[in-house]
């Protein structure tokens, strides 16, 4: 029995040994299903990822090859793993034991074609570097290369590349993958501001003279040619342009970049005009005083402005441009000489040909601690000042510069001397009514949300003025003249304290946050006031997003919602209520009158303005409807560098780039137009104001800010008509109250609180820098109504 049960034990082994298929498809085994892979005929496999696939079929003992290194494979039992490498592409063989197979073409890339997020075409400025551009697609294994080094450059960093300018000229940049895919950017390196020159189109030399000039704009290098070099030759280094006059005659001088642009100048050397000036036969400076800046022509330049005496009168020179210094009493003669010995006289008197003034007030109110700045000037330097009462006022004078201090209750006179014993007195009464107490435009609690910076003014008090922050980790304030900025940094409470010079404080508390932490608030006032068809924008911020709002009476006004930006839409004249609400029902309510006809006129200051290449100059607009834009006739000329938007009234800012015109043109919202028109004249080496001439309307009651060009501070700062004008210079000197070290003088409503004049009236403001060297810019207050007033 026991032997019978071994041998039918031993015939169940065998059986299920062959039942097994010998080991899981050992060689010999056989199936009668025809061998297979469940891949595709085509497959695409990202880089460093992997696909899997079932192998069955045929007779086991599997094997798979890859043609190339872009995919590597492997087997386990009955499974097939295709690794894509670094990109490209390869043939998958798979077979089994018999030598029965299967291909696969795989891909190995991102299934994408391949893309950039660079432009076609990218402007990059010499030894400059473009924004970074992102790669995609293809392969995901990229090559980026310049088609000129000499020119471009690329920085490239797997999927990331930016381009950097080495000089001026055009060339390509070119992405490519593992796959075949290309993508071509055009590359221009210079400037995307067309080519110019400071010079003007036609000029004037004096045989044997030269002249420098300023190229920028196009692309680098630059090239110069003259078409006559017998009569001018023409040299350019970088970006200086020289042009010297050989013999009588003309020439055009064309400067080339690397671009093709071109820029054609007129050459006259010698000139058909006797040579002349603006300055007249006989003329009368002031002593410590400069006068206008004048203008020679004609003649053959190089020109020469010399002084007889000195000790007089000097004289300052930049082109054919000129000015004349009073330096003491007495009589000279300046002369103005061209290349060919050509001369003008000017018959100079200095000192005693003009009154000894002050710009005082012969009745004045000060309080006590509050202080005030005036000009002497005329009769003969130097000056003096005494009070009759040191214990009601002070009074110092210093070169050109009164200063009077009050100090305590009562009247006092001021005696004022010239060197020739002139006398002027000034009768002064100290009181504690005059001046206002300190306020700022801000509320006693302000709630702001991170990353917003709200502007706020400053007045009354006693200037100068200084602004704190409490907690400047949660908020910082920044002044600037009578006007102060809170930046909110992060969420919490700070105070932002703003004291006078008297001590006297204002606290305003700020609440920093986001989100719901932050109550709903809108940039629009409680009562909106608006003309049909005018649609004012408005931010919304604060509360919980996102916003709506609706008009109670859509007649009259409508009202749209985008993001954070709130639009009110006038309709027809009357009255409706805008409730504006975030996401949890907050709201804020807004009063809107409809008037018949317009709003206000559209209001742009100055409406005129002449300034010198290298200025920022700023063009005030208030009134119409807002918002507003702003646009220059030749950007080449005047940029606006900030302001071409406006969504209330506020600043336009415009850089003097070169010699020439343009018009600043502002619309409001109902396409109302106002235009400032703008000379930039050559920069000079000496102290200017800009704008130097301007107008406003006597109605304008805006704050107008001035820019000082060269000069070396500290700066005092003076108006020959208080009551018209108050003028007062930013970034006020800690070591002397009396002057200011920014470069930014602004003027404001004088003592009548207007600008309401009977006539065109000219107001002249005056400053002078730390070596008593002084410069005027003058304001011209345009009579509207006849002498009618405002």
């Amino acid at each position: 029995m026991m032997k019978y049960i071994r041998g039918l034990f031993a015939l169940l082994l065998i059986f299920g040994l062959t039942a097994c298929g010998g080991g899981g498809g050992s060689p010999g085994s056989t199936t009668n299903v025809k061998f297979y892979t469940t891949a595709p005929d085509k497959i695409t496999v990202a880089p460093g990822a992997s696909q899997t696939f079932s192998i069955g079929g045929g007779v086991p003992g599997y094997q798979a090859n890859s043609s190339t290194s872009a995919a590597t494979v492997s087997i386990t039992g009955q499974t097939l793993t295709i690794t894509g490498g670094g990109g490209g592409s390869s043939i998958v063989t798979v077979k089994d034991s018999t030598g029965a197979s299967v291909t696969i073409d795989v891909t190995v890339g991102t299934g994408l074609a391949l893309f950039t997020t660079a432009p076609g075409d990218v402007i990059v400025g010499v030894g400059a570097q473009s924004s970074e551009f992102t790669i995609g697609g293809g392969s995901a294994v990229y090559a980026v290369s310049s088609g000129n080094s000499a020119i471009a450059q690329v920085i490239s960093s797997g999927n990331r590349f930016a381009i950097v300018g080495v000089a001026g000229g055009k060339t390509t940049v070119s992405v490519k993958d593992t796959i075949g895919g290309s993508v071509t950017i055009n590359v221009t390196v210079g400037s995307a501001d067309p080519l110019f020159s400071n010079a003007a189109g036609d000029i004037n030399l004096g045989v044997g003279a030269a002249t420098t000039y300023t190229v920028g704009g196009g692309a680098g290098p630059y090239t110069v040619g003259s078409s006559n070099v017998a009569v001018a030759t023409a040299s350019i280094s970088g970006t200086k342009l020289t042009i010297t006059g050989i013999s009588v005659g003309t020439s055009s001088v064309v400067i080339r970049d690397a671009t093709v642009g071109n820029v054609t100048i007129r050459v006259t050397v010698g000139s058909n005009a006797d040579l002349f000036t603006s300055a007249p036969a006989t003329l009368t400076v002031g002593i410590g005083t400069s006068s206008p800046t004048f203008t020679i022509g004609g003649g053959s330049q190089v020109y020469t402005v010399t002084s007889g005496n000195t000790q007089i009168a000097g004289v300052g020179i930049n082109g054919n441009k000129f000015t004349i210094n009073g330096v003491s009493a007495g009589k000279t003669i300046v002369t103005v000489k061209d290349s060919f010995g050509a001369v003008v006289l000017i018959d100079v008197t200095i000192g005693s040909g003009a009154d000894f003034y002050t710009t005082a007030p012969l009745d004045l109110t000060l309080t006590a601690n509050g202080s005030g700045t005036y000009v002497l000037g005329g009769g003969s330097a130097p000056y003096t000042a005494t009070s009759s009462n040191t214990s009601v006022v002070t009074a110092s004078a210093s070169g050109n510069s009164l200063t009077l201090t009050g100090v305590g209750s009562g009247k006092a006179v001021v005696v004022l001397r010239d060197a020739a014993g002139k006398i002027i007195n000034v009768n002064v009464t100290l009181g504690s009514g005059t001046v206002n107490a300190l306020f700022t435009t801000a509320p006693a609690a302000v709630t702001v949300a991170v990353g917003s910076s709200p502007a706020y003014q400053i007045g009354g008090g006693t200037a100068p003025y200084s602004v704190s922050s409490s907690n400047t980790a949660i908020a910082t304030a920044t002044l600037t003249g009578s006007t102060f900025t809170i930046t909110a940094l992060a969420t919490g409470t700070a105070n932002i304290v703003v004291k006078d010079a008297a001590g006297v404080p204002v606290t305003i508390v700020v609440s920093v946050g986001t989100g719901a932490t932050v109550a709903l608030y809108t940039s629009a006032p409680n009562i909106v006031t608006i003309a049909p068809a005018s649609a004012p924008t408005y931010i919304i911020g604060g509360g919980t997003a996102p916003y709506a709002a609706t008009s109670s009476n859509t007649s009259v006004a409508t009202v749209a919602v985008t993001g954070s930006t709130m639009t009110i839409t006038g309709v027809a004249p009357g009255t409706a209520t805008v409730r504006l609400v975030d996401s949890v029902g907050a709201p804020v309510t807004i009063t809107v009158n409809v008037i018949s006809g317009t709003n206000s006129t559209l209001s742009v200051a100055p409406s005129s303005i002449s300034g010198f290449v290298g200025d920022a100059v700023t063009i005030r607009v208030d009134g119409g409807s807002a918002p507003y834009t702003a646009t220059s006739s030749i950007p080449g000329n005047a940029t606006i560098t900030s302001g071409a938007t406006l969504t209330a009234a506020g600043n336009v800012t415009v850089f003097l780039a070169r010699v020439g015109t343009a018009n600043i043109v502002v619309t409001d919202a109902q396409g109302t137009v106002s235009s400032v028109a703008v000379t930039v004249a050559a920069q000079t080496s000496n102290m200017f104001l800009s704008p130097t001439v301007w107008n406003i309307n006597e109605t304008n009651n805006a704050i107008i800010p001035l820019t000082i060009s060269g000069g070396n501070g500290p700066f005092q700062v003076f108006t020959n008509n208080t009551v018209l004008s108050n003028v007062a210079g930013t970034s006020p000197d800690p070591l002397n109250p009396l002057t200011f070290t920014g470069r930014t003088v602004n003027v404001s409503l004088g003592t009548q609180g207007t600008r309401c004049v009977a006539a065109d009236t000219n107001v002249t403001i005056t400053v002078k820098d730390s070596l008593n060297i002084t410069t005027t810019s003058v304001m011209t207050i345009k009579d509207l109504n006849g002498g009618a007033g405002c």
